[in-house]
């Protein structure tokens, strides 16, 4: 948010013919704080935010959310479209992904924002928007969307792991934290349709000709990647495409569909989404990570009726072999 603090509210301030001493008046602060915000030095919390939108006469999401110039059918709007939310204290302003359909959010205090690989947090989001919230989706690793928690760019954090594994994350989370129940799903090789290399596991990743889609370091799938090398005894300079990495499990399976890999590791769900092989390797739990500060939230209340709803249970044991039993349940 501080680049479009700093490119926006500066240009946004004199179009309204307004000085630095008018603006900070109405925000009920310095001139010095104002030209920090300016400057891209700091960031306003909400009530600084929202006193800067009244005096401009412009919404928050028209402030934060897009350049300034952006309009229908102009290039900056695809290349820049931005999500808004309301994070702890804090306004948030976040990059859409420029192929994602989804529009610039313009439900403020409704909006929550999710950080993870789980591809089901696509259709969680768009019950939450059924819910009267209004959900948008980061793609992230373990790794990035636990940060996005700690650094509050994000309401929720879908984490993927062993009990063990999840035990640790929560520790990490630097304040307290609810966890609720997701799935538990399985994990193993995603493989080419009839698995036609004959792929078995990790010792078959040397061979000359076969290819991995690799997660990034931080992701579980990565993690366990690394642990049945070690396992098989197979260096990672010897695995072609270990190197490349893409960034989700729908990625991974769509890098096996097209050909441009022969293997990958990833849930079953999007195996079967993509009609792909695939062979298990564990099963795995994921679980949904949420400040208890961030209760009272109008997103995150939304995002909590939607995660416990029956139509929710059941699109998301359609939308793959997922074991929902515990959906919904606080850890």
């Amino acid at each position: 948010m501080p680049n479009i603090v700093a490119n926006e509210l500066a240009s946004r301030r004199r179009a309204r013919g307004l000085s630095q001493g008018d603006l900070a008046k109405a925000a009920g602060i310095s001139r010095q704080a104002v030209g920090a915000i300016e400057s891209g030095r700091t960031q306003p919390g909400v009530q600084i935010a929202l006193a800067f939108a009244r005096a401009l006469d412009l919404s928050v999401e028209d402030l934060f959310g897009l350049p300034a110039g952006a309009g229908a059918g102009d290039d900056s709007e695809i290349l820049g479209r931005r999500a808004v939310a309301i994070v702890g204290s804090r306004v948030v302003s976040r990059t859409l992904d420029p192929l994602d359909p989804l529009a610039t959010a313009n439900h403020l205090e409704t909006t929550v924002f999710f950080s993870g690989c789980e591809p089901a947090l696509g259709l969680l989001a768009a019950h939450v928007n059924a819910a009267a919230g209004y959900g948008v989706w980061f793609a992230a690793s373990n790794r990035e969307a636990l940060a996005d928690l700690r650094a509050r760019r994000a309401h929720v954090a879908a984490l993927h792991g062993s009990p063990e594994e999840l035990q640790r994350f929560a520790q990490r989370t630097g304040e307290p934290t609810d966890a609720y129940e997701l799935a538990t799903i399985e994990e193993g090789w995603i493989l080419g349709r009839g698995n036609p290399k004959k792929l078995r596991g990790a010792r078959d990743l040397g061979r000359a000709g076969v290819r991995i889609a690799n997660r990034a370091i931080g992701s579980a799938a990565r993690a366990l990647l690394d642990a049945e090398l070690r396992r098989a005894g197979v260096t990672s300079q010897n695995v072609a495409g270990y190197t490349h990495t893409v960034a989700g499990h729908a990625d991974v399976a769509r890098a096996v569909a097209f050909g441009y890999a022969d293997v990958g590791l990833g849930v079953a769900g999007v195996a079967d989404a993509f009609r792909l092989a695939f062979i298990p390797l564990r099963s795995e739990r994921c679980v949904l990570m949420v400040r208890r500060s961030d209760r009272r939230h109008a997103g995150v209340a939304a995002f909590v009726s939607a995660l416990r709803s029956t139509a929710f249970r059941r699109d998301l044991s359609a939308f793959g072999p997922y074991d929902t039993n515990r959906l919904g349940e606080i850890l």
